[in-house]
């Protein structure tokens, strides 16, 4: 099962770079042109430079971002700009945060290095397909740094909450450190050093599978380097058969999973009104009253087979008639875990074939926002939005341990996990 370990964590000096709030970064796929230059502007030491730096028209094999970050990781490794704890510890970490609808909600999860195993061991399993082009953007990172600049985002089961109860009262009233995102996210982070308490950690994790949430990329990324550094150290083990990882508890009440919503555009000849025609042989339909909040809360307290619509200045709620739709038209060779999940009825049944189209014949744009889903509607380029109701961890965790992979963009675990908070070095 899962082996984890305490490690020297590599955090930057505060006493140099002043708040830290100005050097961390959210994970690198979520960078846009945009966030990327405000990054470079809050601080000289931003961990944008590391985890995803600027590209110039010149660059080339031997000039890049990738061997920018390598001077950057060094340079700022000379300078204590960052500094290696001198003892191995297992950091803990409380995040207190808001939901659009104003609920303050405590996740709690722990950063530690995890042992690198393939997913055919049955110890981690993925629940997302991988695009090989940002897999190899990401070897080059780790090939030229050699360290983990951002902690894997995984999941364990844990229903009996035992690591929370050992670990919350033996952490004592002030963190070692504390942030807050622009988007108001507060972490308290606390060095777990004492050895009695690492070892029961340790001792109950062994006992865990774990479920990647955020980070395949870079998981499968760390998995290649190791087996790369396997070929050239022959017999030899290292830094590398470990990766940097934040695990959390599947049972945590903190844990939020935000569904992911659908707007659409270059939809041949559509008209609201024969949509809402072809839907009701399938669905019934419910108007809703404004404001977007009425229809996302009646979304998610209603059952699967439920969707919300935007169009036309108007929404909908959709309540699948009959449950027996799904095995007609969901026809996919897989478990009935995944045939039933909301995201695999909307795009088999109301995208393919309500609306007759295949997704590679439109444009879809997926976002957590939801009222961003509805600008972008009343924007006039998209002609409508749907919505989904959050994956539950239960739901993730019967389809992962089937073997399956969950359909694209099904889940957005909130908050992410920043990088640059905790780093790695890997050799």
């Amino acid at each position: 099962m899962a082996q984890i370990i305490p490690f020297r964590a590599v955090m930057y000096n505060e006493e140099k770079v002043g708040d830290l709030d100005s050097v961390v970064a959210p994970p690198w796929d979520v960078i846009s042109p945009e966030l990327q230059e405000e990054l470079y502007r809050r601080s000289q030491w931003n961990v944008v430079r590391l985890v995803f730096g600027r590209q110039f028209p010149g660059d080339n094999e031997q000039e890049n971002r990738d061997a920018r970050a390598r001077r950057f990781w060094n340079s700022w490794l000379r300078e204590r700009i960052l500094v290696q704890d001198p003892k191995p510890a297992i950091y803990v970490c409380r995040e207190t945060y808001s939901l659009p609808t104003g609920e303050e909600k405590i996740r709690w999860g722990f950063i530690a290095l995890v042992r690198l195993e393939e997913f055919t061991s049955g110890v981690i399993y993925p629940h997302e397909n991988t695009i090989e082009r940002a897999k190899i953007d990401r070897m080059g990172l780790i090939r030229n740094c050699k360290a983990n600049f951002s902690p894997i985002f995984s999941l364990y089961s844990d229903p009996e909450l035992g690591i929370e109860k050992a670990v919350a009262p033996c952490i004592g009233d002030g963190p070692d450190i504390r942030t807050t995102n622009p988007d108001g996210v507060r972490r308290e982070l606390y060095r777990l050093t004492e050895p009695r308490l690492i070892e029961q950690v340790v001792d109950k994790m062994e006992q865990k599978v774990l479920f990647i949430a955020d980070g395949h990329h870079r998981y499968e990324t760390a998995l290649a380097f190791r087996n790369e550094m396997r070929h050239r150290n022959p017999g030899q083990t290292g830094g590398w058969d470990y990766v940097l990882m934040y695990l959390t508890n599947l049972y945590n009440s903190g844990l939020t999973i935000l569904p992911v919503h659908r707007v659409l555009k270059g939809i041949a000849q559509f008209e609201l009104e024969k949509f809402l025609s072809r839907l009701e042989v399938f669905f019934s339909l419910e108007p809703i009253e404004y404001p977007l909040q009425n229809m996302l809360n009646r979304l998610q307290q209603n059952e699967g087979g439920t969707f919300g619509l935007y169009a036309s200045k108007r929404l909908f709620l959709l309540k699948l008639k009959d449950q027996k739709l799904i095995e007609k038209f969901v026809t996919e060779p897989r478990s009935a875990q995944w045939r039933r999940l909301d995201v695999t009825i909307l795009h088999s049944l109301l995208i393919r074939h309500v609306l007759g189209i295949q997704p590679s014949d439109t444009e879809i744009l997926y976002s957590a926002d939801a009222l961003r889903a509805i600008k972008l509607v009343d924007g006039g380029e998209y002609q409508l939005a749907l919505f989904l109701r959050a994956v539950t961890a239960e739901q993730l965790k019967a389809v992962v341990s089937e073997g399956e992979r969950m359909p694209p963009k099904s889940t957005y675990f909130y908050p992410k996990v920043p990088s640059g908070l905790v780093m790695n070095k890997i050799i």
